[in-house]
């Protein structure tokens, strides 16, 4: 008979199955290992999941969700472009540090070990973002608020890459040593990276008149 798990724990699986394809990437990571970790047998993990490809979809899926959410606090209330932008910068570091599994994850399918799914992870994973940042890139442009030269789409690209560099930094151990070395006395001070970085932004996209 099947263990009927709880949401609770089924959540707990899918964050253990989230940390072990990030640390491992999807060929090494173990489903035994996975089941011992979140303290059920193997068995049961393949009775909710029938393979590794069907788990490790359900734990994309669960991050594709977070992520989607907080796309949609990003565009969220009255605010400024300027402030909306600040907003964003903020809610990457806060979303980094408090999905750390999710951001790791993401560094190891960018990193090679999901070649054969790369495709269509790009989809997945990107469209979110991609079409949140062209689509408010769009609408700046059309308020006359972005500067005259600049194209929308590369504005979004540049602007998701300075993201995702700097959501990296924050959990992936090369790029944190990196941030500490660029950075030096800033590298604990999120507060004021945010404001040299919102000054680089706001002075190459969006216009002063």
């Amino acid at each position: 008979m099947l263990q009927k798990l709880s949401e609770e724990k089924l959540i707990e699986i899918l964050e253990v199955g989230s940390r072990e394809f990030a640390e491992k990437g999807f060929d090494k990571a173990s489903m035994k290992t996975i089941a011992s970790n979140a303290g059920i047998s193997v068995g049961v993990l393949y009775k909710y999941y029938a393979n590794k490809d069907a788990f490790f979809s359900a734990c994309l899926e669960d991050s594709l969700k977070v992520l989607s959410d907080k796309m949609e606090e990003f565009l969220a209330g009255n605010v400024t472009p300027r402030q909306r932008i600040e907003l964003i910068l903020c809610a990457a570091i806060e979303f980094s540090k408090k999905h750390p599994n999710v951001i790791r994850m993401y560094h190891e399918i960018t990193s090679g070990s999901f070649s054969e799914k790369a495709r269509e992870l790009a989809t997945r994973i990107e469209g979110i973002s991609a079409k949140t940042y062209r689509d408010y890139m769009t609408a700046l442009k059309e308020a006359n608020l972005l500067k005259e030269d600049i194209i929308p789409e590369a504005a979004s690209f540049f602007f998701d890459n300075c993201l995702m560099m700097l959501q990296f930094s924050y959990n992936v151990e090369y790029f944190d040593e990196r941030r500490k070395l660029y950075l030096g006395k800033l590298y604990d001070d999120d507060k004021e990276l945010v404001r040299q970085l919102m000054m680089m932004l706001d002075g190459a996209l969006l216009r002063r008149d």
